[in-house]
């Protein structure tokens, strides 16, 4: 399975990625001008990179959290950054999913659009996730 061709799908690949390096940037440094020390931050850092990672959808499936764990992803770079990535790429594609089960290879032909609602992706939400990328960023580079 390799990334689209479309020089508009990877240009969307490429501003999320940018996107995301930003938010992140922004957060580490807001986190960087509410704590005394550079230990201090670093630990916080981790810690917010952690748990946003964690409930972002490609370590857990999202669909299947507890209804009061869910909310976390809507605060999760990850979460945004993500989805975005994965419907710009997924959403009108075939794929070949294949798996050993006890010994017997079985071979199934998915669709894009199957993959991403198991996931629990929208790919009407690539411009949603791109503004959010947005406004999280200006949020943490005006506080810092």
């Amino acid at each position: 399975m390799g990334l689209r061709v479309d020089p508009c799908a990877f240009f969307i690949f490429l501003g999320f990625a940018l996107l995301f390096s930003a938010t992140s940037t922004a957060l580490m440094s807001f986190i960087q001008t509410l704590c005394a020390s550079t230990a201090i931050a670093t630990l916080a850092g981790i810690v917010c990179v952690l748990v946003s990672s964690l409930f972002g959808g490609f370590l857990i499936n999202i669909p299947t959290l507890p209804g009061f764990c869910r909310w976390i992803r809507w605060f999760s770079a990850f979460f945004y950054a993500w989805g975005g990535m994965l419907a710009s790429e997924m959403s009108d594609g075939k794929y070949l999913f294949d798996a050993d089960f006890d010994g017997t290879d079985v071979a199934v032909v998915v669709s894009g659009s199957t993959y991403l609602n198991v996931v629990g992706v929208d790919p009407s939400n690539i411009g949603r996730d791109a503004v959010a990328l947005i406004i999280v960023s200006g949020v943490y580079m005006a506080s810092a």
